[in-house]
């Protein structure tokens, strides 16, 4: 009886086991810089026009974050980007990123928009980290969720 063929191995790029340390980028080298409309740099026009607050990379991914003020407080925009130009996010990536930059604590939600508001012109995904403390009200672990 001859058995059935191992599926193919989907066509995703190895990732070095070890990402590194997250090293900060151009003149933002501390981590909690800002850049100002008076940084003596060509990206502080494309900060102040955009919002870009600080932007890092490891040997995997590079990540550029950006300030969005919300009903909720400031939120941070993090635009990730691998290096491989690969396609594949694993959750447990994007995961791993938002606690390492962002905090282990926070909240941080990705969308999917309706068709009409699409934007899909990058290779890239869009994590939204929410206030420190900032809470949704839906979950996988709510106390007291009612069906």
């Amino acid at each position: 009886m001859k058995g059935r063929p191992a599926p193919p191995k989907p066509n995703i790029p190895e990732r070095p086991a070890e990402w590194g340390p997250w090293e900060w980028r151009n003149h933002l080298a501390d981590p909690n810089a800002r850049i100002t409309r008076d940084a003596p740099s060509v990206i502080a026009g494309y900060a102040a026009r955009t919002g870009l607050r600080r932007a890092c990379l490891n040997l995997v991914y590079s990540v550029q974050f950006f300030e969005r003020a919300s009903d909720w407080g400031t939120i941070d925009h993090l635009v990730l980007r691998r290096h491989d130009g690969g396609v594949a996010f694993p959750w447990s990536d994007l995961q791993r990123i938002k606690d390492e930059l962002c905090g282990a604590e926070r909240v941080a939600v990705e969308v999917f928009p309706p068709q009409s508001q699409l934007v899909d012109d990058a290779n890239c995904r869009h994590l939204w980290a929410l206030p420190a403390g900032y809470a949704l009200p839906f979950g996988l672990h709510l106390e007291g969720w009612k069906s």
